[in-house]
């Protein structure tokens, strides 16, 4: 039945980068909605200002590290909507970006032919390619350092 819903080659791969995630963070708060590495923020599917500016207190917006801790600390309720960092698709969405000339977002969730960059966004879901494979150009491989730390490029 797995192989009906799954290709079982990309589910190997799945479960695998899930076990190295475990070992790599094994305290159980290190998992989180968002991370962040420098100004470089990691989320499934992008940080929409609107979704900050909706569950932030006014107070908290501009100081980076208590919005992403707030926005950590949200449940299901919260996060089960499009515009939350899970489901959010900036590439279809006309609506800004949390904090655009201080953080670089990197996002997964909508499969793209190659990595790429529009400007303060990186997107890299690419069915689980080699990451070397899928850029797009030489010029790519400059890239920040927390990329390099993350992908290990």
């Amino acid at each position: 039945m797995l192989g009906n819903v799954f290709d079982l080659e990309y589910f190997h791969h799945l479960l695998i980068k899930v076990i190295l995630l475990r070992e790599t963070l094994p305290d159980e708060k290190q998992l989180s909605y968002l991370h962040r590495i420098d100004n470089v923020l990691f989320s499934h599917g992008g940080l929409a200002d609107s979704f900050v500016r909706r569950y932030v207190p006014a107070g908290s917006y501009n100081d980076v590290d208590a919005a992403l801790q707030k926005i950590n600390s949200l449940g299901w309720e919260e996060m089960w909507q499009d515009a939350s960092p899970i489901w959010y698709r900036p590439q279809y969405y006309e609506g800004r970006l949390y904090k655009p000339r201080k953080l670089l977002q990197v996002v997964g969730h909508t499969p793209v032919g190659a990595i790429s960059r529009k400007g303060n966004l990186i997107y890299c879901d690419v069915f689980g390619k080699t990451i070397k494979e899928y850029l797009k150009s030489p010029q790519d491989t400059k890239l920040p350092r927390a990329l390099v730390i993350v992908f290990g490029i």
